[in-house]
């Protein structure tokens, strides 16, 4: 059954992440991809999110492996992160290779503790 949770929601966070990726080309931002970005950072809150949540729930291990390694590592990118950063030095684009590297790794810490955080407000009522 975990197989089959990972691979189906393996599929869907990539179609979502297809999804996003055509929303966001609509409205580039200068010098880095938008949609790589909101798609690792969404992913960061939520794989923070969905942890704190299963430290305090116990649910199916078959629904916590869809969540996290099926549709949130569908979801999330960082093999196309890494490419695009590469390609971006590549063409001698220094400042935007680097941009895209500290956005990606310092938003992304960010979202994983935002994530835990918006747990814990919802649970609590306040963080803790």
């Amino acid at each position: 059954m975990t197989f089959v949770s990972i691979f189906l929601g393996g599929g869907l966070g990539s179609l979502a992440r297809y999804g996003l990726a055509r929303l966001c080309a609509a409205a580039p931002i200068a010098a880095i991809p938008l949609g790589t970005l909101v798609a690792n950072l969404a992913g960061s809150a939520l794989i923070g999110f969905f942890f704190a949540l299963f430290q305090d729930v116990a649910l199916p291990a078959a629904f916590r492996f869809f969540v996290t390694v099926g549709f949130l590592g569908g979801f999330t990118t960082f093999s196309t992160y890494m490419l695009e950063t590469w390609l971006m030095a590549g063409k001698k684009e220094y400042a935007s290779a680097l941009l895209n590297f500290a956005l990606h790794n310092v938003l992304g810490f960010t979202a994983v503790a935002a994530g835990i955080f918006a747990f814990n407000l919802l649970r609590n009522g306040r963080p803790s």
